[in-house]
Formats: C-alpha cells, sequence, structure tokens
C-alpha cells in the first residue's frame, strides 16, 4: 500500500464515487460539481449519451469546463471519484514529516480540523445540529495521540540500543597498580 493511501486510511478519507447530473442551457461551459476535490484522472463526462472529454478539470474547486456548451436541455453527467484532501496535499505532509505515515496523518487531521472549526461553526436548523468545534477537537485528539504514538516508538527504538547496566569484572591482578608492578619487575635480577 502506497504511503499516500496509509495516510488516507489512518485518517478516514476514502476516495469516494460521486455522479453529478445537470441540463445544458446551450451556453454554459462550465458544471460545478457538488464535492471537491476531484481526484486526478477520476472523471467520466458524458453529453447526452457521448462520452466527453472536458477541456479543462480545475480538480481543487470541482469545476469541469466543455469547449463547447451542451445544447438547451440536453443532459450533462459527470461520474467522478473525490476526498477532502489531494493526494498532492497528503505527499506535501509525508514530505514535511520526513515521510513519517503518523506524523503526516497528523498534519492532515489538523489540516482537516482547522478548516471543521472556520466551516462548520456551531449549527441549529430545526431539529439538526452541527457542530464544528467539536468535530475539530476530534480531530485534533486523533492527530495528538499519533503524534504521541510517534513519540512512543521513537522511545522504544532509543531504549533497545542502550546498556541498562555493565558489570565490570577484572581478573584480580588488573587491581593490583600497573607501575608498581612494572617498578617490582624492574627491581628483580635476572
Amino acid at each position: 500500500m502506497a504511503d499516500v493511501d496509509t495516510v488516507r486510511l489512518i485518517i478516514a478519507d476514502p476516495r469516494q464515487y460521486d455522479r453529478a447530473v445537470a441540463e445544458g442551457d446551450g451556453a454554459s461551459l462550465q458544471f460545478p460539481l457538488p464535492n471537491a476535490p476531484i481526484i486526478s484522472g477520476s472523471v467520466l463526462a458524458f453529453i447526452g449519451a457521448v462520452p466527453t472529454v472536458p477541456a479543462a478539470i480545475d480538480e481543487q474547486l470541482g469545476l469541469i469546463t466543455f469547449s463547447a456548451a451542451p445544447g438547451d436541455g440536453i443532459e450533462v453527467s459527470v461520474t467522478y471519484q473525490w476526498a477532502i484532501l489531494l493526494d498532492a496535499d497528503i505527499q506535501a505532509f509525508l514530505d514535511l514529516e520526513g515521510g513519517n505515515i503518523k506524523l503526516a496523518a497528523a498534519q492532515a487531521l489538523d489540516t482537516i480540523a482547522s478548516s471543521e472549526a472556520m466551516v462548520q461553526k456551531r449549527i441549529t436548523l430545526l431539529d439538526l445540529t452541527t457542530d464544528g468545534p467539536a468535530t475539530a477537537n476530534a480531530l485534533r485528539q486523533h492527530a495528538k495521540e499519533l503524534r504521541r504514538q510517534v513519540e512512543d516508538e521513537i522511545s522504544a527504538t532509543d531504549a533497545e540500543g542502550m546498556i541498562d547496566i555493565a558489570e565490570m569484572v577484572l581478573p584480580p591482578f588488573v587491581g593490583y597498580p600497573y607501575w608498581k608492578a612494572r617498578k617490582e619487575l624492574e627491581e628483580i635480577p635476572d
């Protein structure tokens, strides 16, 4: 499994499939998709029943642009994959953290948490409540736990190469001072 996919697994950001359907008006070239960012290479577009290659795809914004406007009343359908973070974003976190998967995942979770806190806020509408700050807090706790695991792994690795206690056992003659023994040897006649 590639490192990017492993980070996705840890942060629970799998690639998800979606399908968007719109209707051409004879003038519009651009069609926004409901979810973004888009995973590179995952877009399949159809104008009517004809497979069509878009002229441009803005993966970050989820915007599809065709070279010619689909006719009035013609169905435009696009199937694609999306995720919270692009592969390039996750790779940037891996590069930033020296390839450490858990630290990269912690960075990704912190980034998602910041976004949740800013965008979601705490909203109640009828019987539905969203709590962005609580979600952000949970994500940050997960990031903190990943960092703690890395610290524990480093501590365990450092401890493996260490010697706890080394007992020094000397033969009895070594306890006798070398300089004294040498002097006594020099005084012995041949």
